[in-house]
């Protein structure tokens, strides 16, 4: 005959108590993103009032050292996405995989979505 114990201990939790976590940008990295930019505004308006091959060659650098931290920003929420997915169908959670699965062929670009929110354009 089988004994069954019921604690509180024992018992898990229930799939819809377990909350998920959630994409948050470091202030940090959105802190060195805006000073970058700003810079590459600074120089980009700089090489059309000097006219020299260095002007030019220092706006292309911070080009693309602004559009390097972009890429990893944007690596990182897609890591961080699947994570979340990797998450949820864990824990039996597989209306919520299903729907975030859907979305992500639906529309094809969510990670650009969070990108806006954590570097919003500055024009």
């Amino acid at each position: 005959m089988a004994h069954f114990n019921l604690s509180s201990e024992r018992i898990l939790p229930q799939s819809s108590d377990v909350k998920l976590p959630t994409p948050s940008c470091s202030t940090d990295t959105q802190e060195e993103y805006n000073d970058a930019v700003s810079v590459q505004v600074k120089l980009y308006r700089r090489s059309f009032k000097i006219k020299t091959q260095a002007a030019k060659e220092a706006y292309r650098s911070k080009r693309r050292e602004v559009v390097k931290m972009s890429k990893l920003e944007k690596r990182r929420l897609e890591k961080q996405q699947f994570e979340e997915l990797e998450f949820m169908r864990n824990r039996n959670q597989a209306t919520k995989f299903y729907q975030n699965v859907n979305k992500q062929r639906k529309y094809d670009t969510p990670i650009f979505v969070k990108i806006e929110i954590c570097f919003p354009k500055q024009r």
